[in-house]
């Protein structure tokens, strides 16, 4: 199963989660503070650069080019000026999503001037190949690849702009004008369409800065979304609209930044969630609803930072979750439960640190992992349990180092490995499968897999098996094998992590 890496807003840890469960609702493993919409926290893969030092000069359409004027980098071909924009805009909003979704109907301006920059790059493509190494120019090439391959900037006349989908239909329009420090900008209308060549998006520039009101439409014609520019920056109320006509969201702007009341709504007009912003930091009270109308969160933010204490409830009407903040920093006790009303953790806070004993709980009610915590770091023995009661993992930490002997443990009770660690460092891992000691092995070919073998008879698997799939992170298959045979359920999924069957074996073969 794929997994996609996040960062806590909480407690800043960086963790994996499955990523069809990106766009929900998760809970940080470390600080178990809910992370409200992991995909706004996604970890941002490193940014490739290149660098290509140019000379001499190209002739195409558009005239004549400085090479040495023109900067190659990754920048022009990954929208990172899209993104960019778009992250300044959403910055200040946290639990809401006021005008995520319409964010970058918004911001057409960034990505088309980031448009431009790569369409001109490209161009000067052909004169790379003549004049820096063949590796530089297959990166080039290869950070080409995904633009090309469902736009083209294709016409330039006089001072009009028009980038086109691969059809050849038109994508976006505008004009542009040159400033006197000789700067060639957006100035004027601009106009984006669906390749059906319905309208998308109208607005206008102003010498490179968006202007007057911006206006954006679903494919069927409906208003999606409008608000007004003044200089650059978003001012006044901004709103969104359902594909029905209902009002979506309205937020207030000031100088491009969200200030007083933002409200959302369902497409039934129930209300979704209201939040209060000054001069772009979250300020007063926030809520949030179900769509059945029951109570989703109810929190307090003082000048940006959570204070007071933070409640959220499952659309059953039970509370998941309860914490209190003084000054943004979780202190006193803290819990949080199932939709059952089962607990599912407990533990306290004190100035932002984990303190006291924490524990946590299956859904089943039986006991899932338990310790202590001083000032922020293990201390102490840490146990964890099988949802069957059975202990899973021992293990022993001074001041958040681990010492001493770290023990894991199969549901049935028996051990599966062994390891000493001395001030944080851990020795060689001793594996057990059935009471059999075990050692691990892998292949990447013809696929990546993970399986052990005994450590007695290396030939004969025994213990877990798990493959995976051509992206190597998303798994295939896993099972288990037990002398040789594989025993017990093995499960198979789809190259979208989904579980597509499960079988079951006894000594080797298959069983109803």
């Amino acid at each position: 199963m794929a997994l996609v890496e996040i960062t806590c807003p909480h407690c800043q840890s960086i963790q994996k989660v499955p990523e069809h469960r990106i766009a929900q609702s998760t809970m940080c493993m470390k600080c178990q503070q809910v992370i409200d919409e992991p995909f706004m926290h996604k970890v941002a893969p490193p940014e490739m650069q290149l660098n290509v030092a140019l000379k001499g000069k190209l002739v195409t359409d558009f005239g004549t080019t400085q090479l040495d004027e023109v900067e190659a980098t990754s920048a022009a071909y990954t929208g990172k000026g899209e993104e960019a924009a778009i992250k300044d805009d959403l910055q200040a909003l946290d639990v809401t999503r006021s005008f995520s979704s319409g964010a970058a109907s918004y911001l057409p301006p960034e990505r088309k001037a980031a448009l431009s920059t790569a369409a001109r790059t490209y161009l000067v493509g052909g004169a790379i190949i003549a004049v820096v190494l063949t590796v530089a120019t297959v990166i080039a090439l290869s950070l080409i690849e995904p633009e090309t391959e469902t736009k083209d900037i294709s016409s330039a006349v006089g001072n009009e702009r028009i980038e086109r989908y691969a059809s050849g239909a038109v994508q976006s329009r505008w004009t542009i004008t040159k400033l006197p420090s000789g700067e060639e900008v957006m100035h004027g209308t601009w106009e984006e369409f669906y390749e059906t060549g319905k309208k998308k998006g109208l607005g206008q520039y102003h010498e490179g800065r968006q202007a007057g009101t911006w206006t954006t439409w679903y494919i069927d014609g409906s208003v999606e979304s409008k608000g007004e520019y003044v200089d650059g920056a978003k001012q006044g109320a901004w709103e969104e609209f359902h594909p029905n006509g209902v009002r979506a969201a309205v937020a207030n702007w000031l100088d491009g930044k969200p200030d007083g009341e933002a409200r959302r709504w369902y497409r039934d007009k129930q209300a979704e969630s209201v939040s209060r912003f000054k001069n772009g930091q979250p300020d007063g009270d926030w809520a949030a609803w179900h769509e059945n109308g029951e109570l989703k969160f109810s929190n307090t933010y003082k000048d940006g930072r959570k204070v007071g204490t933070w409640r959220r409830f499952f659309d059953n009407g039970i509370q998941e979750f309860e914490e209190s903040y003084v000054q943004g920093l979780p202190e006193g006790p803290t819990w949080g439960a199932y939709r059952s009303r089962q607990k599912a953790f407990e533990g306290a806070w004190s100035g932002g640190l984990q303190v006291g004993r924490w524990t946590w709980w299956h859904p089943n009610g039986a006991k899932a992992r338990s310790g202590e915590y001083i000032e922020g770091r293990q201390d102490g023995t840490w146990e964890e349990w099988h949802d069957n009661n059975k202990l899973r993992l021992r293990e022993t930490f001074v001041t958040g180092t681990r010492e001493g002997l770290r023990e894991e443990f199969w549901p049935d009770g028996s051990l599966r490995s062994r390891r000493e660690f001395a001030s944080g460092v851990g020795g060689p891992e001793t594996l057990y499968y059935a009471e059999a000691v075990v050692l691990p092995r892998s292949a990447s070919k013809p696929s990546k897999a993970e399986w052990t073998v005994l450590a007695e008879n290396p030939d004969v698997r025994h213990g877990q098996y798990r493959s995976y799939h051509p992206d190597e992170s998303t798994v295939a298959e896993e099972g288990d094998y037990l002398m040789g045979k594989k025993q017990g359920i093995w499960r198979y999924y789809s190259a979208q992590g989904q579980l597509s069957t499960q079988k079951r074996y006894v000594d080797g073969l298959e069983v109803d």
